[in-house]
């Protein structure tokens, strides 16, 4: 299967946890939805799921690597803030 979606910006990670993918990179913006810098969609038909991390500042260069391990997300880039975190931030998935 082929999927795109459309953002604003670049995506440069992407995680699968389950039936979902994890998005990272410098966008602001899925599918018309605000997501800045971090998106979960269902990896069956790319839908933007409706829970989000909290996400502030610059958006560029953004998320860089996405790595899951067990019942933690780790990101890391050159972002500012996600979930209070700076350039390497550790969430739920």
């Amino acid at each position: 299967m082929v999927w795109k979606d459309r953002t604003n910006g670049d995506v440069t990670a992407v995680a699968r946890n389950g039936k979902h993918l994890l998005l990272g990179g410098h966008f602001s913006k899925i599918r018309g939805h605000q997501r800045t810098m971090l998106a979960r969609v269902r990896a069956s038909n790319g839908a933007v799921e409706r829970r989000r991390a909290h996400t502030s500042g610059p958006r560029y260069p953004g998320v860089l690597d996405i790595v899951i391990a067990g019942r933690k997300v780790f990101l890391g880039g050159a972002f500012d803030d996600i979930a209070r975190q700076a350039h390497l931030a550790v969430i739920a998935p």
